[in-house]
């Protein structure tokens, strides 16, 4: 009998792991950000979409998982947890407000965030602010609370008072 004999070479290879790259992982309320798949060929995120990045604006703290694909076809996955920071929203009093030219408003900014820090167009970081424009104007003022910014505006009409406009008319005869 004859000895045959054959080589079978065998590779095996470490499959690729699925990375989330995220362009931030902390965000504030109202804001986006973009996560890219990484190490792969095909990927499939937790919200749907098949692209290997997505664009988010989340409203709320959440995970995101990407599956991926490699090459051979190996299969894995990514799990992110994305942090979203709320966002004050600025309330000013009164606004929109009517004034006579020379008189004085006062007005006052809050948010439904305790502890927002302020600043007023003209550089005051009060939360009450008073203010004699001559002329109708906008006040703007920013509030910021854990990183978080958003900006508002009180509107301000100035009018001049409207004066009586009596004629006389006096006959030179009688």
């Amino acid at each position: 009998c004859q000895i045959h004999s054959d080589t079978i070479h065998i590779q095996v290879v470490d499959p690729m792991q699925v990375e989330v790259i995220p362009s931030a992982t902390t965000i504030c309320e109202f804001d986006s950000l973009f996560l890219t798949g990484s190490g792969c060929v095909d990927y499939e995120w937790s919200t749907g979409d098949l692209t290997e990045t997505i664009r988010l604006q989340p409203l709320e703290s959440n995970d995101y998982t990407v599956k991926g694909i490699d090459i051979n076809g190996c299969k894995s996955n990514d799990t992110i947890h994305i942090e979203v920071k709320p966002t004050p929203y600025i309330e000013i009093n009164p606004n929109p407000t009517t004034i006579n030219v020379g008189e004085t408003v006062y007005l006052h900014v809050s948010s439904q965030l305790p502890g927002t820090e302020y600043l007023w167009g003209n550089g005051s970081i009060a939360t009450s602010i008073m203010v004699t424009p001559p002329f109708s104007t906008i006040i703007d003022v920013s509030g910021v609370y854990d990183g978080c910014k958003s900006n508002g505006s009180a509107y301000i009409y100035v009018v001049d008072p409207i004066e009586p406009d009596f004629t006389f008319y006096i006959p030179n005869t009688f």
